[in-house]
């Protein structure tokens, strides 16, 4: 009776151990050899053990007292790259592939006495090998980018993925929870409605992504991180813009072409000069979004090929010079169509200021460019492409939002003048892109006037025809 319920306590035994065993998680990188322990220090004579890819449900090695050899059942899948333990029974699988992610199973029967039978799970992730420039990714706004998990499926996995620090989680997924979350919320929603979580590997791709996605990602697989993403996002360059500058001609050139590329609001790019495919000149800025020109001075008949280029590290625009139209001598030769008006304009500081183009409406592929010399800052440019629609550019940062522009005519107003406004201002008209107006501002403190009386002062405007 005794050694019938010992027989019995056993066989429940061997059952539960049978089921449930216990279950252990691996991740390698692709190529790396994985280990599947048996948990046998030695195989006694008695032992069966059964290698078993769950996936499949397929035998890939065999332990017993008749063999001890490797099969290989999945279409060579495996081929050459199972290397089992005749000592403890463990298999080693070398040179790693993504398609090895699975579970593994290793089946022991002991005979002796009584059967015993009990089983281990392995659940092997194999990752996609990275290498440096896989972990830095480049794109430009408004573009969509995929963040790789390296999984071809998930099985009952758990993945996090996190923007700048393990504060912001922005996607989630929980295999055996069966929760798949995106957390588009988070600082102030720059995210929203953008993320696109792929439920069967991972991966995460972020849609008409902004510069504020600029940043670090990590991914985190079953408490295991991967090496993080970091992605730059890059704004869409603008076009340089080429003007005519005959007031910075050099004296001592009888015939030069002063020349001005310029672009305006960009951050980490540079803008260059090149003949042909030299480079002559450049400039560049870093996160401050600011405008940036660049001058460039040439011979009246020089027959070289010059081109402004504006780049950054992932796309350029470049704008090829047309000396025909834009270079003229300095003597002021200009044509019957192209002179050049100077006009002196003196204000009260505080008071606003209107630099008139004398132009009534401005037609479809008209450039408007209005430059404060002093600095050979472009402050203003609008650009007509048809009746309904333009492009338009201000600069901020010297006169913050005192400059109006005139949409219609292309005439400049500055308000609230200051004193320091005062400086030749040039307007750029037309498809040639030439200078029409000069504008010398001069603006006046209460302390310059010889009346102090605001009544009696008076505005002037000389009209020269050069």
């Amino acid at each position: 009776m005794k050694k019938m319920f010992l027989k019995f306590l056993l066989l429940c035994l061997w059952h539960l151990i049978g089921v449930f065993g216990y279950e252990v998680r691996i991740s390698v990188n692709e190529g790396e050899s994985i280990t599947l322990n048996s948990g046998l220090t030695e195989i006694q004579t008695d032992d069966d053990i059964l290698w078993t890819f769950r996936n499949d449900r397929s035998t890939i090695a065999i332990i017993n007292r008749v063999n001890k050899r490797i099969l290989d059942n999945l279409d060579g899948r495996f081929r050459d790259r199972l290397q089992l333990d005749h000592q403890t029974g463990s298999l080693t699988i070398t040179n790693s592939r993504m398609i090895d992610s699975g579970l593994y199973e290793v089946t022991i029967s002991r005979s002796s006495n009584l059967e015993t039978k009990y089983n281990s799970m392995f659940d092997v992730s194999v990752y996609e090998r990275f290498v440096e420039t896989d972990t830095k990714k480049s794109v430009m706004e408004g573009d969509s980018v995929t963040l790789h998990s390296g999984r071809t499926y998930l099985n009952d996995d758990w993945i996090q993925w996190w923007f700048m620090n393990k504060n912001n989680l922005i996607a989630e997924i929980n295999v055996p929870e069966s929760r798949f979350s995106v957390y588009d919320d988070v600082l102030d929603g720059i995210f929203r409605n953008r993320l696109k979580l792929n439920k069967q590997t991972g991966s995460l791709t972020i849609t008409n992504i902004t510069t504020e996605h600029t940043g670090v990602y990590e991914l985190e697989y079953n408490t295991w991180s991967r090496p993080s993403f970091y992605l730059s996002v890059y704004t869409r360059l603008p076009v340089p813009v080429i003007s005519s500058n005959p007031s910075n001609c050099s004296s001592s050139s009888l015939s030069c072409c002063s020349l001005l590329c310029s672009v305006l609001n960009v951050r980490n790019v540079t803008l260059s000069w090149y003949k042909g495919n030299s480079l002559l000149s450049s400039i560049s800025v870093s996160d401050l979004s600011i405008s940036l020109s660049l001058p460039l001075e040439v011979e009246y008949q020089d027959k070289n090929i010059y081109s402004c280029v504006l780049n950054n590290p992932i796309s350029n625009q470049t704008t090829h010079l047309d000396i025909t139209q834009l270079c003229h001598t300095c003597s002021g030769v200009f044509g019957d169509s192209d002179e050049v008006k100077s006009v002196s304009v003196s204000v009260m500081e505080g008071d606003s200021v209107t630099l008139n183009t004398d132009l009534t409406e401005i037609q479809t592929d008209y450039l408007i460019m209005w430059t404060f010399v002093p600095n050979n800052l472009l402050i203003v440019k609008l650009f007509r492409m048809s009746s309904t629609s333009y492009t338009y550019d201000v600069h901020t940062g010297r006169f913050g939002d005192r400059l109006k522009l005139d949409h219609q005519t292309g005439s400049l107003t500055i308000t609230n003048t200051k004193t320091t406004d005062s400086g030749l201002y040039e307007v750029t008209t037309g498809r040639n892109r030439q200078i029409k107006y000069r504008f010398h501002v001069t603006v006046s403190g209460e302390s310059q006037l010889h009346n102090n009386n605001r009544s009696s002062f008076l505005k002037y405007f000389t009209l020269i025809i050069i």
